[in-house]
Order: structure tokens, then C-alpha cells, then sequence
């Protein structure tokens, strides 16, 4: 089962989290931000196909006329309603996912995330807040260091059902999604 948005063959069957897009000191920002927001939309709309197919509430809603034009372009998500607030029920707009350009030394963050179930995606940034992120320096190196291990840690973290506290993308969303999948 193909679960990521790409073709290739080891790829496709992992799942992946955040867009990097990076350039040369002299690269195009604009043109990073293009290539980095294509790569980020097409796999938070893989992941809305994904949960949309594995809590399908219905039979009915899992018809070929439901499913749009198919998993390859991922447009035209029909939008669901969920029956419940369990933690079963798919909610979209909760897949946030950072996504990165590196043009040089500088590193700029975006947020990206769907902004409906039909398949549109919004994507924020850069992020002032971390106007500064640079490999020019120790102190940056360092920085980065923790700032791309906060990333990872959101992405990835899974904890035990006795923790309490956020689980992350993973923990939290995309664990129940895998899961659900037949």
C-alpha cells in the first residue's frame, strides 16, 4: 500500500512527515518556497486520503463516486462528517506540519496545513519568530540542533496511554490513521 505521495518504490511506502526544500547560497527563495509548497500539499493531501479512507463511517462513503479522481492526484476530497468527538473521527485541519527552506546558511519555517476537506492546503511563513536560524555561527549550529529536534519530537513522539501531555502528529493523528487502514 502506497502511503506516501511520491512514486518511488521505497518511498511510497513510508510515511513522511515535513518538506525541506533546499538551495545554494545564491538559490531562489521564491523558487524554494514553490518547490517546498508543492512537495508539503501533495502529502498532507495524501494523508487526508489516507484518513479519510481508513474511518470511512459508512459504506456508502466508501463508493468509487465518493472517492473523487482517484489516490494518485489527491483533489477533490469529498468532506466528511464525523458522527462523534472520539478520537476515531478523522479531523483534517488537525494536520499541521512544518516545512523548511534552506537557502545557504539560512533556514526559514512554514506551516503548513489542510484548510478543508476538499483537498486545499494553506501554507504560513516564514515565521519571523525564527528569523534568525543560521549555520553561520556555533551558537546556530546549536540552535538548529534543538529547533530540528523539536520538530522530530512533534512529528514522531509516540508515548504510553498512561503519559499524559501531547503524543505529536504521529501519536496523536497519523498512528490512528495506519491503523484504521485495511
Amino acid at each position: 500500500m502506497h502511503v506516501s505521495h511520491t512514486t518511488d518504490n521505497f518511498t511510497s511506502r513510508t510515511l513522511l512527515f515535513s518538506g525541506i526544500k533546499v538551495k545554494p547560497e545564491n538559490g531562489d527563495l521564491k523558487e524554494a518556497e514553490l518547490q517546498m509548497g508543492i512537495w508539503v500539499a501533495a502529502s498532507l493531501r495524501k494523508k487526508m486520503e489516507l484518513a479519510k479512507r481508513a474511518f470511512a463511517s459508512t459504506p456508502a462513503s466508501q463508493s468509487k463516486s465518493d472517492s473523487g479522481p482517484g489516490p494518485e492526484t489527491g483533489h477533490e476530497l469529498k468532506e466528511t462528517q464525523p458522527t462523534s468527538t472520539s478520537t476515531e473521527d478523522p479531523s483534517f485541519t488537525a494536520l499541521l506540519e512544518p516545512a523548511l527552506t534552506i537557502i545557504g546558511h539560512e533556514h526559514k519555517l512554514y506551516y503548513a496545513y489542510p484548510s478543508s476537506a476538499h483537498g486545499n492546503i494553506t501554507i504560513l511563513g516564514p515565521d519571523e519568530k525564527f528569523a534568525n536560524l543560521s549555520t553561520r555561527s556555533v551558537q546556530g549550529i546549536f540552535t538548529l540542533i534543538s529547533f530540528y529536534g523539536a520538530i522530530l519530537a512533534y512529528g514522531y513522539r509516540i508515548e504510553t496511554k498512561s503519559e499524559q501531555g501531547p503524543k505529536g502528529l504521529w501519536g496523536d493523528i497519523l498512528e490512528e490513521v495506519i491503523k484504521n487502514l485495511d
